[in-house]
């Protein structure tokens, strides 16, 4: 993954766009230039969140790179910021949201893209890891959301599946402000 014209331009201005869906090239890109940013001062940096969600363990990567910055992070959801999304948002120091954005929490899922399974007498084992591992990775983003928001797990289970838009997510504690008007620039 390359960075753009566009994605130099933010960077001057101390900016990372986090746009469609979340993947292991994007999240490395976009966690090398986190560092980068920290390298050149400790000012705060501006992460805009459109996202669907995507692979897990990426976000939970990036969730720690955030974590580890030393330059004050604010994530603005500016459009969607569902699934792994989310964890991502609760590391940050500000979160923010446009007023007409929302938050789409659900269980994580298991993908099998571009992977062969042979049909052997291990086929079995090997699912059931699977599934013990997705288990592991969706108790660790309701941790997140639990430790940041104050949220009970029943709280969160509850909303899962439904629409949360900025005002709500406030009431939710799943932000810290609704945003009508921001100077990202």
């Amino acid at each position: 993954m390359e960075i753009t014209r566009l994605d130099a331009a933010l960077l001057k201005k101390r900016a990372l766009l986090l746009n469609g869906e979340i993947t292991r090239e994007k999240v490395n890109l976009l966690r090398n230039l986190l560092f980068y940013l920290n390298s050149l001062s400790k000012k705060e940096i501006r992460l805009i969140i459109d996202t669907r969600g995507g692979d897990v363990i990426s976000a939970l990567k990036f969730h720690d790179a955030i974590l580890l910055s030393l330059a004050p992070l604010a994530c603005i959801v500016n459009g969607e910021c569902s699934s792994s999304g989310v964890a991502i948002l609760q590391a940050s120091q500000k979160r923010l949201m446009t007023k007409y954005s929302f938050i789409y929490l659900h269980p994580v899922s298991i993908y099998f893209q571009k992977e062969e399974f042979a049909v052997d007498k291990n086929t079995k084992a090997r699912f059931i890891d699977r599934i013990k591992g997705t288990r592991e990775r969706q108790r660790f983003l309701y941790d997140i959301i639990t430790k940041r928001t104050g949220l009970s797990l029943e709280e969160i289970k509850a909303k899962e599946g439904r629409v949360i838009f900025a005002k709500k997510a406030k009431e939710l504690n799943l932000i810290d402000e609704v945003l009508e008007e921001y100077e990202i620039f």
